[in-house]
């Protein structure tokens, strides 16, 4: 009986996500394209600020040592 109802849950989870993943909304290969470089252009950003961070605060460091 408990493999059952078990079985039942896990048909029914299934059914939900074919369910929900017909209604999703899927970008377009422009919009991924578009979002990709943006991502990638922050990274880079982030990137050099937290080096120039890192660069200052080791300098100030042997500075003071």
């Amino acid at each position: 009986m408990v493999k059952s109802t078990r079985m039942k849950s896990i048909v029914t989870f299934f059914r939900d996500v074919q369910a929900e993943m017909r209604r999703v909304t899927w970008p377009t290969r422009q919009e991924t394209t578009q979002m990709t470089v943006v991502v990638i252009i922050a990274t880079v950003i982030t990137g050099i600020y937290v080096g120039g961070i890192d660069y200052l605060l080791t300098k100030l460091l042997e500075t003071l040592l």
